[in-house]
């Protein structure tokens, strides 16, 4: 029988982006909250391009760069872009819920991946996960930081990858300008004549970034479509 979960890895961000939005209709953020939520989204799309930049799937046990801080580097970068939007969005309960929804959500997937790592690669992989801490960074780990770009080339970073990183951006700016609009929304009866300029250049900002990941997404496709044709 598979096991399944109710909440996985698949749907999770849906639900926190969806919980975020919600929030910040009833909660109010702070300037701290937004910095220190930017700078997480920050880090996040940070680590998600340097994993992915690093990431040799199917192929060799990756433990250089970011591999030597984490073993789930990836899962460390959703992490932290969830978190984000759980903060930027004010609410205090989804922020202390979060961590408990992402080990339901991811726990399944890194047993499964854990257990096949384990059967391909033996006795290296249990070496490796005794010395690497799976999710978290410990001091230990932390101190081959420096080492974090070994392995990486950007020519494995693919249109996808940066198509999803702009609409993470995007639906962070979305909440913060949830947060600005809710007021003139709920109160105002001439709610187009009250926006501000601030809320209009984010609105803008949204709309630009939505385009430009739908841009790259197509140009994915046509270039999928012209490998096709030629091979």
């Amino acid at each position: 029988m598979t096991e399944r979960s109710i909440i996985s890895r698949s749907n999770l961000r849906d639900l926190i982006i969806v919980l975020s939005v919600v929030s910040s209709f009833f909660y109010d953020t702070s300037i701290y909250g937004i910095v220190v939520a930017a700078l997480m989204i920050s880090l996040g799309c940070f680590l998600h391009f340097v994993t992915k930049g690093v990431l040799i799937r199917n192929t060799v046990l990756c433990r250089t760069g970011i591999y030597s801080i984490v073993r789930h580097p990836y899962y460390l970068s959703n992490y932290l872009i969830d978190n984000s939007l759980c903060l930027v969005s004010g609410n205090p309960y989804l922020l202390v819920i979060y961590p408990f929804l992402f080990f339901w959500a991811y726990g399944l997937t890194l047993r499964k991946e854990e257990r096949l790592l384990g059967s391909i690669y033996n006795n290296t992989y249990f070496d490796y996960s005794v010395e690497i801490p799976q999710v978290f960074p410990d001091p230990k780990s932390l101190k081959n930081a420096s080492s974090i770009f070994n392995g990486f080339s950007t020519k494995r970073i693919t249109v996808k990858e940066c198509s999803r990183i702009i609409r993470f951006c995007a639906v962070f700016i979305f909440i913060i300008l949830v947060h600005h609009l809710k007021d003139k929304f709920i109160f105002s009866t001439r709610f187009l004549k009250e926006i501000e300029g601030i809320d209009k250049i984010l609105a803008l900002i949204i709309i630009i970034l939505y385009i430009l990941s739908v841009l790259l997404l197509k140009k994915q496709k046509n270039n999928r479509k012209k490998d096709s044709i030629f091979s």
